[in-house]
């Protein structure tokens, strides 16, 4: 989040309250559209979030003055941040939700030894993300 361009103040509310909002419409989405659409929208949300901030983060829009630029930069990173958490949180969510009812994606037979695993894989690589974030 430091890096980001933007307020970081700003930036870190959005993505906290991005979080505690896709929570709540994660589930909504899921079992009022399914399992199909629920993820396409996850995955749209996403990826139009990312793009937005890559086309931000290498200052692909032409401005006047380092002034203006700050002030687009400041508008617009956040809502990228709201879409782009809401995007990805639905999407645990589903998944989360979707792993333990739907036989399609565990069976149930080995549910829990597959939703254990792929939890202790995730974290694990979750753990060395920052780190590996500050290598020069």
């Amino acid at each position: 989040m430091k890096y980001l361009e933007g307020n970081i103040f700003v930036n870190f509310y959005i993505f906290g309250a991005a979080g505690i909002i896709a929570v709540f419409i994660g589930g909504i989405v899921y079992s009022k559209y399914g399992l199909r659409w629920s993820y396409i929208l996850s995955f749209f949300m996403a990826v139009c979030g990312s793009v937005g901030m890559i086309l931000i983060q290498t200052k692909a829009f032409a401005f006047d003055t380092q002034l203006q630029r700050d002030a687009f930069d400041e508008k617009f990173m956040p809502i990228l941040i709201l879409v782009l958490k809401m995007g990805i949180i639905m999407s645990f969510i589903i998944t989360t939700q979707v792993s333990f009812t739907d036989d399609r994606i565990f069976p149930s037979n080995k549910r829990n030894t597959s939703v254990g695993s792929c939890g202790m894989i995730a974290r694990s690589v979750t753990i060395v993300a920052p780190i590996v974030n500050e290598w020069p």
